[in-house]
This record gives C-alpha cells, structure tokens and sequence, in this order.
C-alpha cells in the first residue's frame, strides 16, 4: 500500500529526490516520501553488497572522493548561495551509471540507470 501511495502521490526519481529532498528546496517532499526513498537506497545498498562484497565499499568512496574534489557538491552550494539554483556540479544520470558500473560495480550502475 505504501508503495502504491508513493507512485500516485510521490515523488519517485532520482532527479525528483535531488530536486526535492535538499534543505530549501521550493517543493520539498514530505517525511514518508523520504521514508520510501530511503527503503529503496538500503534494498539497493544490500543487494550491491551481497553482489559484490566488501571491496564495493572502497571503491564507492574513492570514487566519491575524486569526485568531490572536482565538483561543488550541492550542500556546499547552498551554504554559500541559501539556495540550489545556479549549482552545476550535477552528473547526468545516465554518466553517473556508467561510472558508477565501471568503477564501483556493475549491479550498482545498473540499478541507477535503470531507476523507474
């Protein structure tokens, strides 16, 4: 029933959480909207660690890590501006997939690309 409400009511893309859930957003998403975001991303995290295991980890943070030193993440945005417009350190979808399938792991990659 909850994930019935979420897909008439909610917002269920990755482009609608990151537009949606960040502190002063104009529209932001309510709490079981988050809720069933969050369930997604722990049903995601456990199906890429028993896929890949432990070393999954590593390369996600090293990636994350080389990332955040060439782009602006959005929250450091935001302190500086108060608001997300004008952030364009945003990675497209379908790039972030392939990055992610190719430096981190394949089952992470593709669930991203493939996110409804």
């Amino acid at each position: 029933m909850f994930n019935l409400m979420m897909r008439l009511r909610g917002y269920r893309s990755l482009e609608d959480f990151e537009e949606h859930y960040p502190v002063g957003t104009e529209q932001p998403m309510n709490g079981p909207n988050y809720g069933w975001y969050q369930i997604r991303f722990h049903v995601l995290a456990r199906e890429v660690f028993d896929a890949e295991g432990e070393g999954v980890l590593t390369r996600l943070w090293t990636l994350g890590q080389s990332e955040a030193t060439r782009r602006t993440s959005a929250w450091d945005h935001y302190l500086q501006h108060r608001t997300l417009t004008g952030w364009t350190g945003r990675m497209p979808r379908r790039e972030l997939a392939s990055v992610l399938e190719s430096e981190v792991s394949p089952v992470l990659g593709r669930a991203i690309a493939g996110w409804d």
